[in-house]
């Protein structure tokens, strides 16, 4: 980028992810030799998301990974966990480090132009643009120095246990061709070159001003000419600023060598009901080959159609090489706080007269942004301090006893409570997925805003166990 001080450059990183789904067949008119006729083509819903953070940190399966999270945060409950997110001029809900929102501007250029950069304002509400996603392929190249394969084998492993989708990692032979996350790669320094061109300033503290500039300028595929069309061709556009504090160890911990990973090109996570030993071994199933029959593609590994050819696939373990990164609950309130977003599900802990209705933690699913009170307050009952954080939000309700199995059923409660945030499971990277008991489903609400009364939630016990381990 340009800054104004010294029209120097200045270095950045973009981590540029492309996301298809919801593929479809659709009729098309194409006009050949004056007659127009049908013709029936593949087409599929395409995001591009550029991750933007400082030169001054190296690339790497952190940086990847809590980008990946973030993506499927935003795609599956319309949120970002950890990178300040901007869609279509708005930021998104949820992220850390959030800094001031430019307003609008007239920008004049040095030959004496003028343009307009709208401003930037907050999202009402988490839209989730695909809240079906259950199930991702994740396609990349086998570099070693660029994703780490070790800890990006841990954390295709333990995918599940932190975002509710099932993820399988798929590398590319090396040197194999171009994807198109190349042809997307070159479209936002195309931006940033022309405005320097023009003498329109882009912002002088670094990354942080390039993706806010992006995201006013350039908030659509049309307005950054993307140039790429066909099955392929973006219909949104994604921007996000990562501060350097968000690559921690903590957040994508150190992995241990798999054995004879220089060999896998597929693996997906063994599923298991103990969730805290899969954290730990991170045990997968690997192949030397990427197979798209009906089975895989639908993750059934063991019915595979092409087994006569690939053979059977590998468990192996990627386990993590130590407890650091393993979900700590020393997380800052206000750090915790910002990541709150309606319809998030959040995990209370209860006092140990309490623990005898429903257990040690009770869940409830938000209403609203947590706020800081002026004042001291009661509500139901119960006294709330001045400067506390609290939320508004509606509790879950255990029915009857846990299953054999230990899942655990509940429904959710019409009344509107006040929570503390403080006294919250401060769980950011692991979101709660509850599933209805009816059909694969999230917490939804209703037309009017609320939820479906008599709908009945499950929570498996994989998910119980993992949270009380917290405790």
């Amino acid at each position: 980028m340009h800054t104004a001080t010294c029209a120097t450059k200045m270095m950045i990183n973009n981590g540029v992810t492309v996301v298809g789904y919801l593929p479809r067949t659709v009729s098309v008119e194409v006009k050949k030799g004056g007659i127009v006729r049908l013709e029936r083509r593949r087409q599929q819903d395409v995001v591009v998301i550029y991750g933007i953070f400082s030169a001054a940190y190296k690339p790497s399966a952190v940086t990847y990974n809590i980008q990946a999270e973030d993506i499927d945060s935003i795609l599956k409950y319309g949120h970002s966990i950890h990178g300040e997110a901007f869609l279509n001029g708005k930021r998104l809900p949820g992220g850390m480090y959030h800094g001031v929102l430019p307003v609008a501007e007239i920008v004049h250029t040095e030959g004496g132009g003028e343009s307009v950069l709208l401003a930037i304002t907050d999202a009402d509400a988490a839209v989730p643009l695909f809240p079906e996603y259950a199930r991702c392929v994740e396609i990349t190249d086998g570099a070693p120095t660029q994703f780490d394969n070790k800890t990006n084998y841990h954390q295709t492993a333990i995918w599940f246990y932190k975002t509710g989708i099932e993820r399988k990692a798929v590398q590319l032979i090396t040197m194999h061709g171009k994807g198109v996350c190349d042809g997307y790669s070159n479209s936002p320094s195309k931006a940033l070159n022309l405005a320097a061109a023009a003498g329109k300033i882009v912002g002088q503290d670094g990354a942080r001003d390039v993706v806010l500039y992006l995201a006013r300028d350039r908030p659509s595929p049309q307005t950054l000419k993307t140039g790429i069309s066909g099955y392929w061709k973006a219909d949104q556009i994604i921007y996000i600023y990562y501060d350097e504090r968000l690559f921690t160890k903590s957040r994508v911990p150190d992995a241990k060598p798999m054995p004879g990973s220089s060999k896998v090109h597929m693996a997906a996570a063994k599923k298991t009901a103990d969730a805290a030993a899969a954290k730990r071994d991170g045990p997968l199933l690997t192949s030397a080959y990427f197979c798209g029959c009906a089975a895989c593609t639908a993750f059934n590994f063991d019915n595979c159609l092409m087994k006569d050819a690939f053979g059977s696939v590998v468990p192996k373990n990627c386990a993590r090489a130590s407890d650091v990164g393993f979900e700590s609950q020393t997380v800052q309130l206000e750090d915790f706080a910002r990541t709150l977003v309606r319809d998030r599900v959040v995990a209370v802990r209860v006092s140990a007269d309490e623990a005898d209705i429903e257990g040690v933690l009770w869940f409830a699913i938000l209403e609203d942004l947590p706020i800081k009170l002026t004042e001291a307050t009661m509500h139901a009952g119960q006294e709330f301090g001045e400067g506390w954080l609290v939320a508004h939000g509606h509790w879950f309700s255990l029915q009857g006893t846990p299953a054999a199995n230990g899942d655990r059923t509940y429904v959710i409660l019409p009344a509107v409570v006040m929570l503390n945030v403080n006294s919250m499971l401060r769980v950011i990277t692991t979101p709660i997925v509850f599933n209805a008991a009816n059909k694969n489903a999230r917490p939804r609400r209703a037309r009017g805003g609320g939820f479906t009364s008599g709908t009945t939630y499950l929570l498996s016990y994989s998910v119980w166990e993992s949270l009380t381990g917290l405790l």
